[in-house]
């Protein structure tokens, strides 16, 4: 809690960023919240004005952070920086010796254990432990530690994978390959942002379906072929925003319909005879009708956003079952939250800055793949599950009162990985912040990184082109460079060693081959 508008004002201008005040959030005398008005500020990174709302400065009170510097859209291309969802390579594990796949390149100066290493009970993170050296910054010396300790070769749940090797972001996936942020697949392939799928190819944004191929946005659907946000059908084929279908080709719009063809109703023996007339057993057919049919979407109606009755109070796209929810994109049941993306599982609430997961997660701010029964976790990536209390650390799990810490498993008042009191955690925490605001880093932009600051490019390993940012916010070399990230050469592509035909498709299933 800050203590005098004075007092917040100077903390302000410590972080870097011109601004416009008035009425700083305060209580009065009998401790009560005052009114507050809105804040303009310059972002720090693309110097574009942004404004900060009241109850924007409320959330920020209540977790006791500083109002941020940076812009919600520059927020999250730093957070995004840190995501190498689909760069994928071959390279050794330093615990057994095993060749494995990892989202880190070879050349990258830490090592990398293959699952079983970096879950086994050999070691904690503690035996990497270091003092804090406060003539140094505390970003370096968060540097330093992650360049001793060991990382995951990828960013799964990999214990609870089944002859799934090539996935990244997912768990309890069995017999797939190449999915990405995908939980509870079954003999899938190409697959990204799904959840609990089965015997699908080829689909975006796909939950508890089966037998899909080719769709994006469905969701409890059977058999739904090269269709879009469409929910509860079955047979139906090149659709768009239909639900409780069935049997449908080239339709858009329609509810609890059947047996229609470019939206026009016909018996059920007539859809039979003009859907075989349509040669949808045809790979060349197919491939006419993923080019011309969506300009027959194009002649109906589009909903405004996508999500579905069961929002309230929300803005954004892609939000199911959320409320209270501002700026969210590709979210579900989340509650009293802001600038919040991609939170798949149930619940999240009171959480600003957050990118990745859900899973029952609550009072997370500028946080990225942070889930499952977390609580109060801050400026961090990678903790589950269970960590609560947590700032400034990378795959501390199922740990608590910790910051600044690396690759942690299951420990309590850590800061650099190094054990404490609670007594010794406590006055050392409140140091570190004092000394992060009295003598915040400055990079070579000369932006100011000081408490309450995301972690800077340089801690990020990867290149700015391997990672989720390059997809979201496209931008040449030079300009990344210029904009501080770093750059990943790229290398020749791998040698295919199996034909595609091996797989079985579900497509093939249908006689989609001619």
């Amino acid at each position: 809690m800050y203590e005098s508008e004075t007092k917040n004002i100077s903390e302000l201008s410590a972080c870097g960023g011109s601004l416009s005040l008035r009425d700083i959030s305060r209580r009065d005398d009998r401790g009560r919240q005052t009114s507050m008005s809105q804040e303009r500020r310059i972002c720090q990174n693309c110097k574009s004005e942004f404004t900060i709302e009241p109850d924007d400065f409320a959330f920020y009170e209540k977790i006791k952070v500083p109002p941020p510097t940076w812009c919600p859209e520059c927020r999250f291309k730093r957070r995004a920086s840190t995501m190498n969802v689909y760069s994928l390579y071959k390279r050794m594990c330093d615990g057994c010796g095993k060749k494995v796949v990892s989202i880190y390149h070879e050349d990258l100066p830490f090592k990398i254990y293959c699952s079983s290493c970096w879950w086994g009970d050999s070691w904690d993170g503690t035996e990497y432990g270091q003092e804090y050296d406060p003539n140094k910054s505390f970003f370096e010396q968060v540097l330093e530690l992650r360049n001793r300790t060991p990382f995951m070769a990828l960013e799964t749940q990999a214990t609870t994978h089944v002859n799934t090797e090539y996935t990244n972001y997912s768990s309890n996936n069995k017999d797939s390959y190449l999915t990405y942020f995908a939980d509870y697949l079954d003999n899938c392939i190409y697959v990204s942002f799904a959840k609990n799928v089965k015997d699908s190819a080829d689909c975006l944004r796909i939950s508890d379906s089966e037998e899909c191929y080719g769709s994006v946005g469905v969701l409890k659907c059977y058999r739904t072929y090269f269709s879009e946000e469409c929910d509860n059908c079955v047979n139906v084929y090149f659709s768009k925003n239909c639900s409780g279908c069935s049997d449908c080709f080239g339709c858009v719009n329609l509810r609890k319909k059947s047996n229609c063809i470019f939206n026009k109703h016909y018996t059920k023996e007539e859809y039979q005879k003009r859907l075989a007339e349509l040669r949808i057993g045809s790979f060349r057919a197919m491939e006419k009708y993923q080019k011309e049919i969506p300009s027959f979407w194009r002649k109906y109606p589009s909903k405004f956003y996508h999500g579905n009755a069961l929002n309230m109070n929300v803005s954004g796209d892609y939000i199911s079952q959320s409320k209270n929810t501002r700026n969210a994109y590709l979210v579900t049941h989340v509650e009293d939250s802001r600038f919040v993306q991609m939170l798949s599982v149930p619940k999240t609430r009171d959480s600003y800055d957050y990118t990745g997961w859900g899973a029952n997660s609550e009072l997370l701010y500028e946080c990225q793949s942070v889930g499952e029964n977390a609580s109060r976790v801050k400026f961090s990536l990678h903790c589950y599950p269970n960590v609560t209390d947590c700032e400034y650390s990378y795959y501390a799990v199922s740990s608590k009162n910790v910051f600044g810490c690396v690759n942690l498993k299951k420990k309590e008042y850590c800061i650099l990985n190094k054990q404490y009191t609670k007594e010794e955690f406590d006055e050392l925490k409140a140091r570190i912040i004092e000394d992060m605001n009295k003598r915040p880093f400055i990079d070579s932009l000369g932006r100011i990184w000081s408490y309450g600051e995301f972690f800077p490019p340089i801690l990020s390993p990867f290149g700015y082109n391997e990672t989720l940012a390059m997809d979201y916010f496209p931008m040449a070399e030079d300009r990344v460079v210029d904009e501080g990230f770093a750059w990943k050469e790229k290398e020749s592509q791998y040698t295919a060693t199996i034909n595609g035909s091996v797989f079985p498709m579900t497509y093939r299933r249908q006689g989609w081959m001619s």
